[in-house]
Formats: structure tokens, sequence, C-alpha cells
């Protein structure tokens, strides 16, 4: 995650798909030399946000 955070270019993505019914989701940041990522669904935000 440095290398991410310390580059001078960072390309964000967030992607949304449905699982079971329920959403879910996957961001990235992607550099040159560098990609970090994380997915979760409605029902692990929900549990995070508490």
């Amino acid at each position: 995650m440095k290398a991410v955070n310390d580059s001078t270019m960072i390309v964000p993505d967030e992607s949304g798909w449905r699982v079971g019914g329920e959403g879910a989701w996957l961001w990235v940041a992607a550099t040159p030399g560098a990609t970090c990522s994380e997915s979760l669904t409605a029902v692990a935000l929900t549990r995070r946000a508490r």
C-alpha cells in the first residue's frame, strides 16, 4: 500500500455486482508499479459501519 500512496499517479476504480441478490463492490487503486484492492459485500459494509 505504501508504494501506491507514494506514487505520483494513482488510477482508482470501483466496480459493483450482485452476490446472491446482495450488493458487492471491488475498489482498486493502481499505479505503474503496484496495485491495491479490497472487495466487500453489502453485509460486510453494514457490519463495518457499526
